[in-house]
């Protein structure tokens, strides 16, 4: 699934963000540090 554009369809009610990560596009600290990924976990966690 790390191809995958859209989560949505697997995982329910999930809104699908776009997370740029520049020239280190394999980077996994530019994913875990993306204001978006924090976003997700905190609506995950207190939803």
């Amino acid at each position: 699934m790390a191809l995958e554009k859209e989560l949505a369809p697997y995982f329910g009610s999930v809104i699908d963000q776009l997370v740029y990560n520049g020239w280190e596009s394999h980077d996994v600290r530019r994913y875990l540090t993306a204001k978006e990924t924090g976003l997700a976990v905190a609506t995950g966690l207190f939803e």
